[in-house]
């Protein structure tokens, strides 16, 4: 019997056992390319506009059609090569399909580059003179001799422009900004010409309602009505009023007039609430477990004054205070404060009572924090010499000038800190004895290569007379703890063995810490560190340097690093390791 073959079924049945007979006949060819002769950061930034890979995904690409794309492509990346300098590339390709997938080659010879021959820039109008804006001209970024950058010329202008912008030429505009490039002889003319017009004034400020009268607000203000306007003086203002923490939302538009250079300035103002609580429990090394709780009013009246009082409470200290805080003529940095507080404290179970009652005016001075302060003490100690109970009275004048220089306000990479304080009594004065001090602390923090970081810390300071238990405990110096000499305990040098042969704190006249530390990250945010402190708060000279050296983790977060490190010391004023924590920045 003959056999019939059914060719419609045959195909159907080839159809339904071949896997994806219609992906599999039309599947796209993949085109792969490659540059020889150019670096790899210029072969990235050629290949990204390749006209070339609009062809992947097609199922088929003839030869002919291939070439007419190549030829595009050796334009395309001689183009691509003149903003780099290169003008006069030669490229040759060649294209190889196997397996379905075309292979393209380009070799470029990106020949000599464009040298700069001639930059020449001009200023117009009222900046013509303005020396600020000729320091930037002169800044120019290319050089006559520097091989021509497109993006570093772009980069030039838009800095010159800016700058003029920002010196109050609000109307400043190039009427020239042209290259021309002579390709035989490989070299380029910049040719710039900034016409500044009309220097632009500062016009009147207005703030919009807050419950803050005028007269205060307007003590923020970085400049004057009439004086040249500056958008880094309105930035300024705008980072004054949100340190100031009176308002939720600080929002400054400046209003040009063109027709009378003027700038009026809004500042729209979102009132803070008025209240603000503070609630918050720890642990510290040096002082036990610890909460606190503080009270915040914001605006006691129109005039800003502020009003704050906390609590604290710990296994060895209590302390209550307040603070009334008056704004001074510069209110972002300038300020009077009343200040009151009440300390119960322990120096190895010799307890201390305390009532300060004192007045102090912060201002800023040639960029020194300068703070003045007369306080009162009345102190109840006991007498380590004869264990008695001893009374205090002092009437104590201060003068403390501080100055921090860092990168970065939470997270410095560099940068210095030095304090300078100087205090004391007179007998018969509001005082029971005449002493005087003097303390001074220099902290340095400078990054290596490799992210290494080192931190210097050195405090000095002096009594005189010599304490002999002459002057309170309050007013001597100690070392020892998380910011002090690591290893030892907090406040417990220097120390002297008493009848029940127990090292007793007492207090020295002078005191040396020096430290050094370094730090590296581990992987961000968590570093480690290691370091060396050592130094001694004196009564004489018979006592002696005290080392502690340790190790820990730091953890940086966007208020500062939060440390925890574990210290041993190596002299014997003590034996034991002790671990230690900090948070903050470092200087």
């Amino acid at each position: 019997m003959p056999l019939k073959i059914s060719i419609p079924k045959c195909l159907l049945t080839l159809l339904l056992i071949l896997p994806n007979p219609i992906s599999w006949a039309i599947a796209p060819m993949q085109i792969k390319v490659k540059m020889t002769g150019i670096s790899e950061v210029l072969q990235e930034e050629v290949k990204s506009d390749l006209s070339l890979y609009y062809l992947r995904g097609d199922p088929v690409i003839s030869p002919s059609l291939m070439d007419v794309y190549i030829d595009r492509a050796e334009e395309e990346i001689a183009l691509a090569l003149q903003p780099y300098g290169y003008y006069n590339p030669i490229i040759h390709s060649h294209k190889k399909f196997e397996n379905n997938n075309w292979q393209i080659v380009f070799n470029i010879q990106q020949g000599s580059p464009v040298v700069i021959k001639n930059i020449h820039i001009q200023l117009l109008g009222q900046g013509k003179n303005n020396a600020e804006l000729n320091k930037k001209v002169q800044a120019f970024p290319l050089k006559i001799g520097d091989v021509f950058s497109h993006e570093t010329y772009e980069l030039g202008k838009k800095n010159i422009l800016g700058n003029a912008v920002l010196l109050g030429f609000l109307s400043a505009e190039f009427t020239e900004h042209r290259v021309e490039v002579d390709v035989d002889s490989q070299q380029a003319q910049i040719y710039l010409q900034l016409d500044t017009n009309a220097m632009y004034y500062f016009g009147q400020t207005r703030f919009s309602d807050s419950q803050l009268n005028n007269s205060l607000l307007n003590r923020y203000i970085t400049y004057d009505i009439d004086d040249s306007f500056s958008a880094k003086k309105l930035v300024l203002l705008e980072d004054r009023l949100r340190k100031s923490d009176y308002f939720k939302q600080v929002n400054i538009q400046s209003l040009p007039d063109h027709e009378q250079f003027r700038v009026p300035v809004l500042v729209e103002l979102e009132d803070n609430k008025p209240n603000h609580y503070i609630l918050g429990i720890g642990y510290g090394t040096d002082t036990g477990a610890r909460g606190k709780a503080g009270y915040l009013r914001r605006r006691v009246n129109s005039s800003g004054h502020k009003f704050q009082t906390e609590v604290q409470l710990s296994q060895i200290f209590q302390k209550i205070e307040a603070d009334y805080i008056i704004p001074g003529k510069r209110p972002y940095s300038d300020k009077i404060t009343l200040h009151t507080e009440y300390i119960e404290d322990e120096y190895s179970d010799k307890p201390v009572d305390s009532f300060e009652l004192g007045i102090s005016e912060k201002r800023d001075i040639y960029g020194w924090e300068r703070t003045l302060d007369l306080t009162f003490l009345k102190e109840q100690s006991v007498s380590f010499s004869t264990n008695t109970k001893r009374k205090d009275k002092l009437l104590i004048p201060m003068l403390e000038v501080k100055k921090s220089i860092r990168d970065d306000p939470n997270n410095p990479k560099n940068g210095t800190t030095r304090i300078f304080k100087v205090k004391g009594s007179v007998e018969n004065i509001g005082s029971d004895i005449s002493f005087a001090q003097i303390y001074y602390q220099h902290r340095w923090l400078h990054t290596f290569e490799n992210d290494i970081k080192s931190l210097f810390r050195i405090e000095l300071g002096a009594t005189t007379p010599q304490t002999e238990d002459k002057v309170p405990l309050s007013q001597r110096f100690f070392a020892g703890g998380d910011t002090s000499i690591r290893g030892f305990a907090y406040r417990s040098l220097p120390a002297e063995i008493d009848k029940d042969d127990v090292r007793q704190p007492v207090g020295g006249s002078y005191l040396f810490i020096s430290s050094l530390e370094f730090s590296k990250p581990i992987k961000a945010p968590l570093g480690g560190h290691v370091f060396v402190d050592t130094g001694n708060a004196f009564r004489s000279s018979r006592d002696n340097l005290q080392v502690g050296v340790g190790v820990g983790l730091n953890y940086d977060t966007r208020f500062g690093p939060i440390k925890f490190s574990v210290a041993k010391p190596l002299t014997n004023a003590a034996n034991s390791w002790r671990i230690h924590a900090t948070f903050g920045p470092e200087v």
